[in-house]
C-alpha cells in the first residue's frame, strides 16, 4: 500500500494530481503487491500521457474553437494499468527485469 501511494505524492504535492487517483493507487498497491504497483505506476503514467497527447491533438486539430479540457481525469489509466499487471504475466516479466526487481 505505502509504495503505491508514496510513488504518486510528489504529483499530488505538486498539484498535478488529485487525492482519488492517489487514493486508488495506494489501495492498487496494497492488493497486487510491491513488484506489480510499480509496474502500474510506470503503465498508468504512459497511458495518462498518451491519453493527454490525444486529447491535445484531437482539440487541435477537430475543435479549434473550443479550448482543451483543463483536467484530464487520471484514474481511468490507473484502472487500465492495473487490469493489464493482473491479465498479461507475459507482457510483466520483461518489465520486471528492465526494473531490476
Amino acid at each position: 500500500m505505502i509504495i503505491g501511494f508514496l510513488s504518486l505524492l510528489p504529483l499530488y504535492i505538486l498539484g498535478g494530481m488529485a487525492a482519488g487517483d492517489l487514493k486508488l493507487m495506494a489501495m492498487c498497491g496494497s492488493f497486487i503487491g510491491f513488484p506489480s504497483t510499480l509496474i502500474a505506476v510506470l503503465l498508468s503514467l504512459i497511458f495518462g500521457g498518451f491519453y493527454a497527447l490525444i486529447t491535445i491533438f484531437y482539440y487541435r486539430t477537430f475543435k479549434p474553437d473550443t479550448l482543451a479540457p483543463k483536467f484530464i481525469p487520471f484514474a481511468p489509466s490507473i484502472c487500465c494499468a492495473i487490469i493489464i499487471t493482473l491479465a498479461d504475466p507475459i507482457f510483466i516479466f520483461p518489465l520486471k527485469a528492465l526494473i531490476a526487481i
